[in-house]
């Protein structure tokens, strides 16, 4: 409806065409919305469709009038929310207070503290750089918020797993520090330490891997000769994640 609007709109040379559409699709969607919401029994009535529908009639008169590379993002995006609009939901409706104070402060931490702090050392060592501190700050703060929502969706284990790996291509200092934190928590459970041990050691072991890549990057010869102590290093450092995971496998009872 959109691309042809906006088509009509070119050969008859008015966009008087597409706007009228535009308003004529708007007004249906607001019938449609309402008449849902005055059923007998309505149930929980959302706008995602209407605004999905709104934002493809718009991206239809984007293609026709030629801005393709800014259609595309929308779209896709557009795409991505229909599709997982149920795990949204029941993503939304977990999350509590706590957690939106959480993010808050970490998005006020990033975009409106962070771009004010001078980027050059502000001591006489030319040892102190306040960007740099904050943005570690603002790292170990974002993979304990990433933790905690992946421990929220998928359990404590797969969860805590998937931040030391998605961590580890990172900071696997963060991660260190971030989840160290964690397991001083009151309301950690004695078994979540071997878990907290078994995400760190993850990052450990993928941080060694970051390495052995980068090192063949920019100095295959280097890597070569650093081939058999990051292989050490990543076989001690994954043979001990695999301790701690069996020991998680024995039940609370027997260990």
């Amino acid at each position: 409806m959109g691309a042809l609007a906006a088509h009509l709109g070119q050969v008859l040379g008015s966009p008087a065409v597409f706007l009228v559409t535009l308003a004529v699709g708007g007004l249906a969607l607001v019938i449609a919305h309402a008449g849902e919401n005055l059923r007998p029994s309505p149930t929980a009535v959302g706008l995602t469709s209407e605004v999905a529908a709104l934002v493809v009639l718009l991206l239809g008169g984007l293609c026709v009038l030629g801005h393709l590379e800014l259609a595309v993002a929308p779209g896709v995006v557009t795409s991505v929310v229909l599709a997982f609009k149920q795990p949204i939901h029941e993503l939304v409706r977990q999350v509590g207070t706590e957690d939106l104070y959480a993010a808050l402060k970490l998005l006020v931490a990033t975009f409106v503290i962070l771009p004010v702090l001078p980027r050059r050392p502000v001591d006489p060592w030319d040892a102190i750089n306040p960007y740099t501190l904050w943005l570690l700050v603002i790292l170990i703060s974002a993979l304990s918020l990433v933790g905690y929502v992946a421990t929220r969706v998928w359990g404590p284990r797969r969860g805590l797993l998937a931040t030391g790996i998605a961590g580890g291509l990172v900071s696997s200092t963060a991660v260190t520090l971030a989840l160290t934190r964690r397991s001083r928590e009151p309301a950690s459970p004695p078994a979540a330490a071997h878990l907290l041990v078994a995400a760190i050691l993850l990052a450990w072991l993928i941080m060694v891997g970051r390495v052995g890549v980068l090192l063949w990057v920019t100095h295959a010869g280097l890597a070569r000769h650093s081939l058999a102590a990051l292989g050490l290093v990543a076989l001690a450092t994954g043979g001990a994640a695999r301790g701690r995971g069996r020991v998680l496998a024995v039940p609370a009872g027997t260990r």
